[in-house]
């Protein structure tokens, strides 16, 4: 047995020896709840805390019938235009931009400010002349956009 695995054999033993001791010892150990914690929070965590509360708030109704009292929630969908392809590049938002193959927010955003600067797009070199926009790419979009 070399000093590596008498070291392990040490250990193991040792922390047999703890276990066994804990275990059966005359002592017991404080349930949970038996011992009062206080908490104390920071202005920080307290703000946060209004501001969460504020949030359920807003969107909640109450109504009271026949002195019942129901609490309806309303929930927040966000509901995404229906895109149909292809997309006219030339009048499209920057959400719609984004639905298309290889366009990010940064590229529609790049797309949009070139419309403002140079006029709108009237066919495949214009899009060429987009900075970030290649060959490759540009096959990629020109599959669902067109030109106006």
């Amino acid at each position: 047995m070399n000093t590596a695995e008498k070291r392990v054999l040490v250990l193991v033993l040792s922390l047999f020896f703890v276990g066994t001791l804990v275990r059966f010892s005359p002592w017991d150990l404080p349930e949970i709840g038996s011992v009062p914690v206080e908490f104390r929070d920071s202005p920080e965590q307290e703000i946060f805390l209004q501001k969460k509360e504020e949030k359920s708030i807003e969107n909640t109704e109450i109504i009271i019938e026949n002195e019942k009292i129901a609490v309806k929630k309303e929930k927040k969908s966000k509901k995404k235009p229906k895109i149909s392809f292809p997309i006219a590049i030339n009048t499209a938002s920057l959400d719609v931009l984004c639905a298309i193959p290889g366009v990010g927010p940064k590229m529609a955003e790049k797309i949009i400010s070139y419309r403002k600067t140079h006029g709108p797009l009237k066919k495949e070199a214009d899009l060429l002349k987009i900075s970030g926009i290649g060959k490759k790419k540009s096959k990629i979009i020109l599959k669902s956009i067109k030109f106006d």
